[in-house]
């Protein structure tokens, strides 16, 4: 074998593996990002954005009459209290949470539910955060929602900073 393909064979692996290595890095919760962890109650700051989950819930079903989702598996319902400290409004999209389990895996926000559980939380002020924005100094109350298996376990819901380009993140662990 010439010199010329060992160098192209070394040179491949080395690119397949340099790949693998940003792309776990970027998917899993132990990826290479700045972060943050946190227990349910207590406050985790992630950029100019103060988050707390002040309640988690299973449910089978979330929404008011004429709104009603119904979970394939159980709702994991996440109440979270969100405030802007910076002095830029920090706008809010589908990708800003996510569910971990304790095998890693993550589990996207239902928007659609977690629409219906804000329009019927019965918290005064609840917002849909996950398509809007928050000002500077303004405190909101939000729910975020997954759909799950009913035998997942050991959850943590990731946040993530809004400000565009940031990979900042934080996880609260969230005690079911």
């Amino acid at each position: 074998m010439s010199k010329k393909m060992v160098f192209r064979i070394l040179f491949a692996v080395a690119v397949i593996a340099l790949m693998g290595l940003v792309l776990t890095g970027c998917s899993s919760p132990g990826g290479g990002a700045e972060e943050k962890e946190a227990s349910k109650g207590e406050t985790i700051k992630i950029g100019d954005v103060k988050y707390t989950v002040t309640g988690v819930d299973k449910m089978k079903e979330v929404g008011k009459e004429g709104n009603i989702m119904k979970a394939k598996g159980n709702y994991i319902v996440v109440d979270l209290t969100i405030e802007n400290i910076g002095k830029e409004r920090a706008e809010f999209d589908g990708d800003m949470a996510k569910l971990w389990d304790e095998g890693e895996q993550a589990y996207d926000l239902d928007l659609e539910a977690s629409a219906a559980a804000c329009s019927a939380s019965g918290i005064a002020d609840t917002v849909n955060i996950w398509f809007g924005a928050i000002e500077p100094g303004e405190t909101i109350k939000s729910r975020a929602v997954f759909d799950l298996s009913p035998e997942i376990k050991d959850l943590k819901i990731e946040l993530r900073n809004p400000e565009i380009g940031s990979e900042e993140r934080g996880f609260v662990k969230l005690g079911i």
